[in-house]
């Protein structure tokens, strides 16, 4: 496997669709908002960096997938 080739396997994608806990809804926003970086992947609970707020929620979707 070349470097390209495992560079572009290892690349987290650019949006989420989030489900917000606290207030029962949805919001799609890029995934640099979440705290956790190692847990971006579908179905994992993450905090999200919301307004200046720290909001918990879970990964729905995500682009590309």
């Amino acid at each position: 496997m070349t470097l390209r080739q495992l560079c572009r396997n290892t690349q987290v994608p650019s949006m989420a669709l989030y489900h917000f806990f606290e207030e029962g809804k949805t919001g799609i926003a890029p995934t640099r908002l979440v705290v956790e970086k190692d847990k971006v992947a579908i179905g994992n609970e993450v905090t999200v960096n919301w307004e200046g707020e720290i909001v918990p929620a879970t990964i729905v979707a995500l682009s590309g997938k």
